[in-house]
């Protein structure tokens, strides 16, 4: 009753109904299952588990019955054309059959199964007391529904095996739709058990040859099987990987899935796994279920199978464990004599799908000493090579010399190549103490990259991995965001991967600590970026308070609980951050030196900008007050003097930014304010510069002791102020004093006198750098002279930087001088050249490469007192085709004085191919003890035999480190 005495509610005598045919239609339609061939996968289950009843009974009854004869299942498709031109699909096989009761109880019933029936299930209790399993798998119940997919009719022939494993009565059913009735007639004494389904088509049912989709999706039969059509018969042998199975095609529902005619395939010790060298699958029951497996065929049967999607298509939940170790158990399946799955390619296509798998593998190929271990064609000694996945490109020359060169680091090269020349790869070389090679296991080269794992698996593993820049080096920690993920990736647990890592060299960053394990959030935990891959934070830097506050909001822990596990972890808050309780969603964005709420994040120990203050107010719509008091109660403070307002202002943010761009630091209200920036924001924002000078000063600015606030900016002063003439100009640095070069461009560009523009300058409070004098007159050259590149436009020189001799000879190139000339215009300027400069009459043609770092023409430029390294020299000669003695000899007459003059002496033009690129031969400038991969990379770049490579780099002075031998032979480096 309600408060007024009336019913709260009325009752009537409703029912929830179902419409009979929608339902049909929906359980049998394509609207449920998508795919009409649905049909010809349920024809085979059901005769898969007619035949799995029948054997389960016919073993049961031989233990009391062994003269019984044995029984083999089979199941027969058939596709055809009846003598009434009906098109028909015919499954026939010889299981346990149908009688009466199982027809009206079970297959007119949609929603059951046999296995639900009393006698089936008193049945097998019998069969377990005997050992014997059976595992129905037709457990949807509504498959018989799914034939009117693409039948009109569908007619049944059955006939049952009874418990003392006599045929029963001979029945057939003929039916003219999903919701009709029909009669059972008996046709007599049966013979043989078994049963015909035999489906007419529809005219219209999308079907692709039966034959062909069994073909497609029936990969592993339990019985014999047969499917044939007017063109085409196939045969499935019991318990063997059919011969026609697609494997290597992603997905075989596609028609015209076909098997790759490069596939190998091993058996095993087992039926249901099968080795392959290209993709496979995990069946269920022998069938395709969407689960794609490289390397592999692993068939689920029994308990085993896993819940599939009611169109079969996908599993929803799969065992990989179980897999995995079916697979672990027939790794000497590999290595037997005839099998043609195993190779360096394929483990190392391995390691990028099953990582603990493949080491697995490649330990089980070292203890038996596996042969042959061919590597890009050269057999070499596995239990000294073990397996790299690139190692290919160190045995053949040719796939380095045909891409672009990959960025290795020398300790992984030295490594490698050591490995291969204990391994044999290289007869010329041997190693004074071959058994301290590490060997490579498979998943090393996941291990020693530390590249995102946003493409899987496949993306840390595969061999495009050489070209990664992300390589460990050992001079560096290893991140513990590394090896934790690595751990999380492989199966491994920290300490495993951390004792790999030392034994190849590498040492974890001071201060981590190992966890047992690895848990869910703690990528995340430890990625700076938030998203779960590197860069990883460092241990030794003390954490940020707005990076521990998102783990706690993402993860819906305590801020408190998740510093806990980064503390166990070895990181600490940075001190004097106080946590809160709770995450206040405006914390975050507080805390953010940017606008989205992620890093760079506010340090305590840097106080914080008025302007990050007022730019979070007015994002969280609160006030500034409020916003500066949140901060001080997250042990953040403001800097000295700020003075937070009731309210920000729209100009607000634009005034206290630096340059007035968005992109640009906040002023620090500790610094006084340049003149120049109250005039452009008042320019800016629309306002008088003593309006804006009052708002700065309310904020606790303060003017420059000099500065006098004009009226009214004069009409020529933005000009003078920019950056540029086009409108796309930026705002000077108002911090630094002009450059002479911003004066010059602006009296060019407004027709004024450098002298007026210099006055102006210095009453807005920007002079220009004690002692450089403008000009009475801008010359055309003058821009050229001033400009870093030389091109009459910013950037310019700095007046408090004396010019290198390679600006003055550029510049005298580039406008058709004599360098006296430019120097000379330079002085006048009041801007001096490096102390010891040595000016040339002319300017030799190569003179501004020699003279430029990087040997290109541009800043920056060599300091001609100091000397020149060979590494420059060499680099010269190299890019510029010159020999190097003439590099050096030019660089001496131009003033500068070499490094090691009787080392340079040494070169000829054609050792120059031995040293590389620039960053390459700076090197060569600290006399490194010439180890085996520089020998290697000389050997590639010049085409030479590594043993006349070692040669020539002892004759030119290097020492040779002394545990690698080489041999002088007729081994060319095109064999490398």
């Amino acid at each position: 009753m309600d408060t007024g005495g009336k019913p709260a509610y009325e009752s009537t005598d409703l029912r929830f109904r179902l419409a009979d045919d929608r339902i049909q239609e929906l359980l049998m339609g394509e609207q449920l299952y998508g795919d009409p061939a649905l049909a010809i996968r349920e024809l085979y289950q059901n005769a898969l588990d007619a035949c799995r009843y029948r054997g389960a009974r016919t073993e049961f009854l031989r233990l009391r019955h062994p003269e019984l004869a044995p029984w083999s299942g089979r199941i027969t498709f058939k596709q055809d054309v009846d003598e009434r031109g009906r098109t028909y699909i015919e499954c026939v096989d010889n299981g346990i059959g149908m009688g009466e009761r199982e027809l009206r109880e079970v297959f007119s019933h949609a929603g059951m199964s046999f296995a639900d029936l009393p006698e089936y299930l008193d049945e097998r209790a019998e069969w377990r007391k005997a050992g014997i399993e059976n595992h129905p798998n037709s457990r949807f119940g509504i498959g018989v529904l799914s034939y009117f997919m693409i039948a009109d009719d569908v007619s049944v022939t059955t006939c049952r095996l009874d418990r003392e494993g006599h045929p029963g009565r001979r029945l057939k059913v003929d039916i003219a739709g999903p919701g009709s009735l029909f009669h059972i007639r008996d046709l007599g004494r049966g013979h043989e058990a078994g049963t015909t389904v035999r489906l007419y088509l529809r005219p219209s049912a999308n079907l692709p040859s039966c034959t062909d989709l069994l073909r497609r999706l029936l990969w592993i039969s339990e019985y014999s099987v047969v499917a044939q059509d007017a063109e085409t018969r196939l045969d499935w042998e019991p318990d063997v990987l059919s011969p026609t199975a697609p494997l290597g095609h992603p997905d075989p529902h596609e028609r015209g899935a076909e098997r790759a005619a490069s596939t190998k395939v091993d058996a095993t010790s087992r039926p249901d796994v099968w080795w392959t060298n290209t993709r496979g699958a995990v069946l269920a029951d022998g069938v395709w279920i969407g689960v794609a497996l490289f390397g592999a065929v692993v068939n689920l049967t029994g308990k085993q199978v896993p819940q599939l999607t009611v169109d079969r298509r996908r599993a929803l939940a799969l065992d990989m464990e179980f897999v995995m170790q079916r697979l672990r158990e027939e790794i000497p399946a590999l290595m037997r004599e005839g099998a043609g799955t195993f190779s360096h390619r394929w483990l190392s296509e391995l390691v990028g799908h099953h990582p603990g798998l493949a080491d697995e593998v490649a330990e089980a190929a070292v203890a038996r000493r596996y042969s042959p271990w061919s590597v890009q064609g050269q057999e070499l000694d596995i239990t000294a090579a073990g397996c790299f996945g690139i190692d290919g490109q160190f045995t053949n020359r040719d796939a380095w010399s045909k891409g672009p060169a990959p960025s290795l680091p020398g300790a992984l090269v030295e490594w490698r190549m050591r490995a291969l020349v204990a391994a044999g790869a290289f007869p010329e070389v041997t190693l004074t103490d071959p058994e301290s090679v590490v060997r490579a296991r498979p998943t090393d080269i996941g291990l020693l990259n530390e590249v995102a794992t946003r493409e899987g698996r496949e993306g840390k593993f595969g061999p495009e991995r050489r070209y990664s820049n992300s390589w460990l080096e050992p001079e560096e920690p290893v991140a513990l965001g590394h090896v934790l993920e690595f751990a999380r990736l492989v199966g491994l647990s920290p300490r495993e991967v951390t004792d790999r890592l030392v034994q190849l060299g590498f040492r974890l960053e001071d201060g981590a600590v190992l966890p047992e394990t690895v848990m869910p959030d703690d990528m995340l935990l430890l990625s700076r970026d938030l998203d779960e891959e590197p860069p990883w934070l460092e241990v030794a830097r003390p954490l940020p308070l707005g990076h521990v506050l998102v783990v706690a909001e993402r993860t819906k822990r305590r801020p408190a609980d998740v510093a806990a596990r980064f503390a166990e972890l070895g990181l600490r808050l940075a001190e004097g951050g106080v946590l809160p309780g709770t995450v206040v969603p405006d914390d975050i964005v507080l805390l953010s030196e940017g606008r989205r709420g992620h890093l760079p994040w506010l340090g305590v120990d840097r106080p914080v900008p008025l302007g990050h203050v007022l730019r979070v107010a007015e994002q969280t719509r609160r006030s500034p007050v409020d916003v500066a008091a949140r901060l001080a109660e997250l042990g953040l403070r403001l800097q000295d003097g700020a003075v937070p307002p009731a309210a920000v202002e729209p100009d607000d943010l634009v005034i206290l930014r630096q340059r007035l761009q968005s992109n640009m630091p906040w002023w620090d209200v500790t610094v006084p304010m340049p003149l120049a920036h109250v005039l452009v924001a008042a320019h800016v924002v629309r306002r008088t510069p003593d309006e804006v000078a009052a708002r700065l000063v309310q904020l606790g600015y303060r003017l420059r002791d000099e500065a006098v606030l004009p009226a009214v900016l004069e009409p020529g002063d933005i000009s003078l102020l920019k950056v540029g003439g086009d409108r796309h100009a930026e705002w000077l640095d108002f911090t630094e004093p002009p450059a002479l070069g911003h004066v010059l461009a602006v009296a060019e560009r407004t027709k004024r006198r450098p002298a007026e523009v210099a006055a102006r300058l210095a009453q807005l409070g920007l002079s220009l750098p004690k002692g450089v004098e403008p000009p009475a007159v801008v010359g055309f050259d003058d821009l050229y002279i001033l400009s870093e590149g030389y091109d009459r436009d910013a950037p310019w020189l700095d007046a408090e930087v004396p010019v290198a001799l390679g600006h003055v000879l550029a510049v005298a190139e580039r406008i058709n001088r004599p360098p006296a000339e430019v120097a000379a215009r330079l002085a006048e300027f009041g801007l001096r050249l490096v102390e010891g400069t040595v000016l040339p009459e002319t300017v030799g043609a190569d003179d501004p490469a020699l003279l430029s770092v990087d040997v290109d023409r541009e800043p920056p430029w060599l300091d001609v007192t100091a000397p020149v390294q060979v590494s420059h020299v060499l680099s010269a000669a190299h890019r510029l085709g010159r020999h190097p003695s003439e590099v050096m000899a030019r660089l001496v007459a131009l003033g500068l004085r070499m490094a090691d003059e009787a080392a340079l002496a040494k070169f000829e033009l054609e050792d120059l191919r031995m040293f590389g690129g620039r960053d390459d031969m700076t090197e060569w400038d600290k006399k490194v003890t010439i180890q085996l991969h520089h020998v290697f990379h000389g050997a590639v770049r010049s085409g030479r035999p590594l043993a006349d490579v070692a040669r020539r780099f002892r004759e030119l002075g290097f020492d040779l480190a002394d545990d690698v031998v080489y041999t002088q032979g007729s081994v060319d480096a095109r064999q490398l």
